[in-house]
């Protein structure tokens, strides 16, 4: 998993939400797409849209956490919360860009992707491979063609 990122290319998307059922089926033991910490989005225009966390290299949240509950694991690239250490303050999910860290108002607490330990559901489910874990030279590689798709390049 070192030096491994996880990729999401919107024009292989379906929106099947099967990342998200099994996103939530992980963290909740239940099918819900609207609690998966992996969301699909349908934009009015009909474009398709994935929000994820990104395991940032160097984590805003984890910057923000005045409990030191956030952690990152710099062997897999993994940014995880201990819910032990965690005081519920919020204040990764205000610092998150993508607000990717929130807070669960069922479980009283701030809970965020943690790649399912290193093998996430949301790529393994996903037919179109529209979500995939690759390495970091291949997922900048894909960033810039899409990036040059966009731009007409």
């Amino acid at each position: 998993m070192a030096g491994r990122r996880i990729i999401y290319i919107p024009s292989k998307c379906t929106a099947c939400l099967q990342c998200s059922i099994a996103c939530s089926l992980r963290v909740y033991g239940i099918p819900d797409p609207n609690k998966a910490l992996r969301q699909i989005y349908l934009e009015p225009d009909g474009s398709i849209l994935g929000s994820y966390c990104v395991h940032c290299d160097h984590p805003i949240c984890m910057a923000a956490c005045p409990a030191g509950a956030i952690h990152r694991d710099d062997n897999y690239g993994i940014v995880y919360i201990n819910q032990f250490e965690c005081v519920g303050c919020r204040n990764c999910v205000l610092a998150c860009p993508w607000s990717m860290p929130r807070f669960d108002e069922d479980l009283g607490m701030v809970i965020k992707c943690d790649l399912c330990g290193g093998e996430p559901e949301c790529v393994r489910v996903c037919p179109t491979n529209a979500t995939k874990m690759v390495s970091e030279e291949e997922a900048v590689k894909i960033i810039s063609s899409m990036l040059g798709d966009l731009h007409g390049y």
